[in-house]
């Protein structure tokens, strides 16, 4: 009875931030329309994962969709999950060590991405010391496997995957953490876009020892 409580609570604690984090996305306008999607790793064969097609501004806890590892809802009146499943259990499976996935499209990262600007590129302190390693995958169809397959070779070594002409993936132990490093990276890309509208010169990023020095007080991930 214990453990049936501790893991009743999790997930009622889970649906929760899931709705609020989809609420603060969309206020942010990083996930219009019924774009985007969030999950939570709530036990080894348990995902809590975002409907597809739906708003996430105004999501209800009720809407969540409760798959297992290999995507297959867990009740079968529950509504679609999310048309990128695929994209977050690639995640789950390379990592062991995360527990929220989260997938929006943020409009500054996607249009610099376009252009073959690097988003998270170093002009602040803050893009090397909250950050940390940005990885930028190459354009893939959405909706099916391509995507997932796209991201495998990053999963290992970066938690921001930049989606070229897309959007990103950002991986976390919890998904607030996800939302905070989703506002870091779309207000880096603000302000790499801006250099470049300015058209004072060409950017001039961090050294490679000033990069090594910001490394050196940056928490471990």
């Amino acid at each position: 009875m214990i453990s049936m409580w501790k893991r009743w609570k999790r997930e009622r604690r889970a649906r929760s931030e899931m709705v609020e984090i989809c609420r603060r996305l969309h206020h942010q306008g990083l996930i219009p329309g019924g774009d985007g999607n969030v999950s939570i790793r709530l036990s080894s064969d348990e995902i809590l994962i975002t409907p597809s097609g739906v708003n996430k501004g105004y999501l209800d806890h009720r809407d969540l969709v409760l798959i297992r590892p290999d995507g297959k809802p867990f009740h079968k009146e529950s509504a679609l999950p999310s048309s990128e499943k695929l994209l977050h259990l690639a995640a789950y499976e390379t990592r062991q060590d995360i527990s929220a996935v989260l997938h929006a499209h943020p409009p500054t990262v996607v249009a610099l991405s376009i252009m073959g600007l690097n988003p998270a590129m170093p002009l602040m302190p803050e893009s090397v010391v909250s950050l940390g390693n940005v990885a930028i995958a190459p354009y893939a169809k959405p909706g099916g496997t391509e995507l997932p397959d796209s991201i495998r070779p990053f999963l290992p070594s970066s938690h921001i995957i930049i989606l070229k002409r897309h959007g990103c993936v950002i991986l976390g132990k919890t998904l607030t953490e996800c939302y905070n490093a989703m506002e870091r990276l779309e207000h880096a890309a603000k302000v790499v876009a801006t250099v470049h509208q300015l058209g004072l010169g060409t950017p001039i990023p961090f050294s490679a020892k000033e990069i090594e020095e910001l490394v050196s007080i940056r928490a471990p991930q």
